[in-house]
């Protein structure tokens, strides 16, 4: 019998009614939270420097350090409680709690629905990940150059399939090294692929009590590939900003050997102190190799599908570059709906006042600078304080979340938020705003325009030539279009004159540098003792650097016209054959060092190219640098 029955059969007898409605039907999920209450953990990876010495990998380059988790256990319960029909949790049975990595909801189908929908925001924004590929190849200037030039517009970034293509058109061979890498946003990972080759760098000579000891000193090269990234998934933008160091290190030959001398003279026993007996010298064999190490670190843009080169040639007509391709993509399981409520009908914008993650990653990032090593002398900068006047004109100066939440109040007016129920705070690099349709879709407008504004990245090349005819209508210290310097630097590769070529990117006002440096060991000189009547040459081996680096950093704010960028080219090279001299203690090698430097802060035009006068090279000649700067991705 129905209970409307019921009180009816009861209201005829006269008995007092007390009518009870059903409740509406509740029903209990459960909801993965991990990836919302686990902090991620950065991975640094071992850094290869010109000396291939492996160090720890230094403090987390770029970014903010390990990114903390977006909620702890205790209150993402208590908010969506009170973002998501707050007036309902009081009623009897309805449960919102954390246990362990889940959220258990008892809850009406309709608020189960807002419940879903927020975490899936809060997930995307929190957890999305980035699959990176790098690549090594090897390549002469002329090829590197080519390379480039083959890219969309120039820039230095493949559409999807494209480099393949191009790397089959120049003949350029499989890669030398390759790996493969998975990053949460902004998570700091790395990959290295290493072997240590131990070789014979000296040897400790001792005399005592007229005995000589000669202890051999054992040395480890690392060589191989490190790629240590931190991408930032674009949420408002194809595109994935990559902050990158990318190191390689090889032994083009086999170490070259000497002969050291390492015993002289020695005493007779102490009966006989007025005999002296010549012993013949001894000999020991020092290993002398000669590691190359290739370095890229900077910024990188890099939209789905797409290949971003960055790399530098030079010695002995040969170079390394690095290709690196990056895809964005959500954590799967959550819901498929991009809104960060239930869809509207025909799939329009979030129902009003539903709640909303949206991540800053890419809008906070602020990667520091990356100055090159130097070749010759320390420095202390690179164009000290250039451009700084103008540096930010016309953007938000936003390094905090919370500068985000006045900026987006400033601009979208107080009338926004004074409705009831809208809010709009951060957590970590996770933008929380609770409002309606259109002003959400208003929030993500701005948030994509200041994306754009804050993340331009910009390609830096230099070309190294050795001055002759076809260089002769450049002016130098000025700019040329860049049709000029193309049949420059095609006449200059024509000619043999084409020394070197390096290209890199970094974001707007971060420095950045390529570096392909070699370390020449010599045996310069011998440190002799006399004790206890034994005479000992020690030999004394040093190392020299040769190669280039490329070093620059845009400044100013890029206006489509103009760009000012700073720039430092430092090369080294050593004369060869390495010259022997002789001595009473046997032979030593006098390297002779022809080195070049240069830094300038020009402004330069879309498409236009600045020439420069840098030294002289190896032969004596005249060096001319040709260097552009260009707006990648």
């Amino acid at each position: 019998m129905s209970r409307t029955r019921l009180a009816a059969l009861a209201f005829l007898a006269g008995a007092p009614v007390a009518l009870a409605f059903p409740t509406e039907e509740r029903e209990k999920r459960s909801y993965d939270v991990s990836v919302l209450l686990e902090p991620v953990d950065d991975h640094a990876g071992p850094e290869l420097n010109e000396a291939t010495v492996v160090t720890d990998g230094g403090t987390p380059g770029g970014g903010s350090q390990d990114p903390p988790a977006l909620f702890s256990a205790w209150d993402l319960a208590d908010f969506v409680k009170g973002s998501v029909a707050p007036d309902s949790w009081a009623a009897p049975g309805c449960v919102c709690e954390i246990r362990g990595p889940v959220l258990e909801v008892v809850q009406t189908p309709a608020v189960q629905g807002e419940v879903s929908s927020l975490l899936g925001s809060l997930r995307r924004a929190a957890a999305r990940e980035v699959d990176i590929r790098v690549r090594v190849i090897r390549a002469t200037p002329a090829e590197g150059r080519n390379l480039v030039a083959r890219t969309r517009d120039g820039s230095g970034v493949f559409a999807r399939g494209e480099a393949d293509k191009a790397l089959a058109a120049l003949g350029i061979g499989a890669p030398l090294a390759e790996t493969s890498l998975t990053a949460r946003d902004g998570q700091r990972v790395h990959a290295a692929s290493l072997r240590r080759k131990p070789f014979v760098a000296d040897y400790d000579v001792e005399v005592a009590q007229g005995a000589i000891a000669s202890d051999p000193i054992v040395s480890t090269l690392t060589l191989g590939l490190v790629a240590d990234v931190r991408p930032f998934a674009g949420s408002f933008r194809d595109a994935v900003t990559l902050e990158f160091r990318l190191s390689w290190a090889e032994l083009p030959k086999e170490p070259g050997r000497v002969e050291a001398t390492v015993v002289g003279t020695v005493g007779v026993p102490h009966e006989a102190p007025t005999t002296l007996v010549t012993r013949a010298p001894a000999s020991a064999v020092i290993e002398l190799p000669e590691p190359q190490v290739s370095v890229a670190r900077g910024t990188a843009a890099i939209a789905g599908g797409e290949t971003w080169v960055s790399g530098a040639s030079g010695l002995d007509g040969a170079g390394i570059y690095f290709l690196v391709e990056a895809d964005a993509r959500d954590l799967p399981g959550g819901p498929a709906a991009p809104s960060g409520g239930p869809a509207a009908p025909g799939g329009g914008p979030p129902a009003p006042g539903v709640t909303r993650g949206y991540p800053l990653g890419e809008v906070l990032y602020r990667g520091p600078g990356f100055p090159g090593p130097s070749l010759l002398a320390p420095r202390t900068g690179l164009v000290p304080n250039a451009g700084e006047a103008e540096a930010g004109a016309g953007e938000p100066d936003l390094v905090t979340a919370d500068q985000v939440v006045d900026w987006l109040k400033s601009r979208m007016g107080g009338e926004a938020w004074d409705q009831p129920g809208a809010e709009i705070s951060s957590r970590g690099t996770v933008l929380i705003v609770r409002q309606g349709p259109e002003e959400h879709l208003r929030v993500e407008g701005l948030l994509r325009e200041l994306a754009a504004r804050r993340t331009p990245v910009f390609r830096t090349e230099a070309c190294l030539l050795s001055a002759g005819p076809e260089s002769a209508g450049l002016a130098v210290g000025g700019s040329v279009p860049a049709e000029a310097a193309e049949k420059a630097i095609a006449a200059a590769a024509g000619a043999g004159r084409f020394l070197a070529h390096a290209t890199f990117t970094a974001q707007a006002r971060q420095r950045g540098h390529v570096a392909l440096v070699r370390r020449v060991p010599a045996l310069c000189d011998h440190e002799v003792e006399v004790a206890q009547a034994a005479a000992v040459s020690d030999p004394i081996v040093r190392s020299f650097l040769e190669g280039i680096v490329w070093d620059a950093r845009t400044v100013g704010s890029w206006d489509d016209l103009s760009a000012a960028v700073a720039l430092s080219l430092e090369s080294a090279a050593i004369v060869r054959p390495i010259r022997a001299v002789p001595t009473p203690n046997g032979p030593v090698s006098v390297p002779e060092v022809a080195s070049a430097s240069v830094r300038a802060h020009p402004h330069l035009a879309q498409g236009e190219w600045v020439v420069l006068r840098v030294g002289n090279d190896v032969a004596g000649r005249p060096m001319v640098l040709l260097a552009t700067v260009r707006r990648a991705g």
